[in-house]
């Protein structure tokens, strides 16, 4: 007889995660920007959650947004607003995992990005509208946390 599943604390987040992953993914590929109602409440609940555990595991969140300023300067319409919103949240949620997940985190949202573009390149649609981001940045976090935690 098959044991029943059972629900654990990270099986939960996971679902939180997934389902917040997924509307901000199909809103910025709808609408072309991140929405404020649903990236600053969840920067607000992450990071004073991170740095009630550990002051420490704000740096890497830091340090992504920094890092996405920088180039929003340097590259103007590249990295947008709600990118800038999202990448901290997204750095405070791998943080405890170390700045090497991140790090993966990070190149991986550009190869899905960049896939993404090329994809809509072949097919003819968006035409001179910008590439979300997002949906990368967000599957690439989840990958990043996948193997680094899990080793998949």
């Amino acid at each position: 007889m098959a044991k029943p599943a059972t629900v654990t604390p990270m099986g939960i987040w996971g679902l939180v995660y997934a389902s917040w992953a997924i509307y901000l993914s199909a809103w910025d590929i709808q609408q072309q920007r991140l929405p404020n109602h649903a990236t600053l409440p969840a920067a607000v609940v992450v990071g004073v959650w991170r740095a009630v555990q550990d002051p420490a595991y704000l740096v890497p969140g830091i340090a992504w947004f920094a890092l996405y300023a920088i180039l929003a300067m340097l590259m103007p319409g590249g990295v947008g607003g709600g990118d800038l919103k999202l990448a901290p949240t997204l750095g405070w949620i791998l943080g405890p995992l170390g700045f090497q997940t991140v790090l993966l985190a990070i190149v991986v949202a550009s190869l899905l990005s960049l896939l993404l573009g090329i994809a809509y390149r072949c097919s003819g649609q968006r035409g001179s509208a910008g590439i979300p981001h997002g949906p990368g940045m967000l599957l690439g976090a989840a990958l990043a946390y996948g193997f680094s935690a899990h080793g998949f």
